[in-house]
């Protein structure tokens, strides 16, 4: 009799080892926001299409960006044209100087021997001056235009990405939950178009005392139960709480008068896609 109470007292407490919780899976939700604003001038999807990371899901009207980059394009032929122009006057330059240098060594020599006046160097020599300046300056107007090349370059790469911008592409791969805005409406800059949900792996918490809490590691996997599937779950146990809690309202707990608890965030294989966003699920902590 004494042995058949010990074994039943050790049955009760293993027993009441093993609690139950009842929550909610939740597929990972991304949203796809507009990072610039305007009216959506085509969506390609529909709630519940499936996408993938990068395709785009709607367009918006860019024509003004259109219109910038034609007026970019303009900005550019006029900085050629202007170019050609410096490249032509300083060549110019260089020839004016050229020849005056040759003039000079010439006047100098006869100025030396006497048969031609001093004036004669002196006017060669504001000549030269005057060529020198000249090249200068046209040099000084190449390295502008330069300058305003390259701002033109930046311009232009503002330009495509506003132009990239106007495309709204999907941030993950998953199925439209929500679509926000439609064909023809403006959505504001930074306006949220569509929730993408991920099942590839289903996450859940459960709200846990701190008398049961030194059991529960990262890393640890617990066993799960979904209604009307028979094959067996395991979750990994992949966040706990740094600081507790009020029990929240809407969760059920094996002791409901604990106040105070952890939550505990569990993750869910979802390979073959048979979970669902907000399925019941049953969690034991043995």
């Amino acid at each position: 009799m004494i042995l058949a109470l010990l074994a039943g007292l050790v049955a009760c407490g293993r027993q009441s080892r093993e609690e139950h919780y009842t929550s909610v899976l939740e597929g990972t939700r991304t949203k796809v926001n507009a990072l610039m604003g305007g009216t959506i001038q085509r969506v390609n999807i529909a709630e519940g299409d499936s996408v993938r990371i990068g395709e785009v899901l709607a367009v918006l009207d860019n024509r003004e960006l259109n219109f910038q980059g034609d007026q970019l394009a303009a900005t550019e032929r006029e900085l050629d044209a202007q170019e050609n122009v410096s490249r032509t006057q300083i060549n110019q330059a260089q020839t004016d100087l050229a020849y005056v240098n040759q003039r000079k060594e010439r006047t100098q020599n006869l100025v030396g021997e006497g048969v031609l006046p001093r004036q004669n160097l002196d006017d060669l020599l504001n000549l030269e001056s005057k060529a020198r300046s000249q090249l200068t300056a046209a040099n000084q107007s190449l390295e502008l235009l330069k300058a305003k090349r390259a701002q033109l370059a930046a311009q232009k790469e503002i330009l495509s990405k506003k132009l990239d911008d106007s495309l709204l592409r999907a941030t993950a791969n998953g199925r439209i939950s929500t679509l926000y805005y439609r064909g023809g409406e403006v959505i504001p800059p930074l306006g949220q178009l569509a929730e993408i949900v991920t099942l590839d792996s289903m996450e859940t918490s459960i709200y846990v005392g701190e008398e049961r809490l030194a059991e529960i590691k990262t890393g640890r996997t617990l066993p799960l139960k979904i209604a009307g599937l028979d094959q067996a779950l395991t979750g990994t146990v992949i966040r706990i709480a740094d600081q507790a809690e009020f029990t929240p309202k809407t969760v059920l707990t094996p002791d409901n008068r604990s106040s105070m608890v952890y939550a505990v965030r569990i993750r869910v294989p979802n390979p073959q896609g048979a979970l669902k966003d907000g399925m019941p699920v049953d969690v034991w902590l043995k």
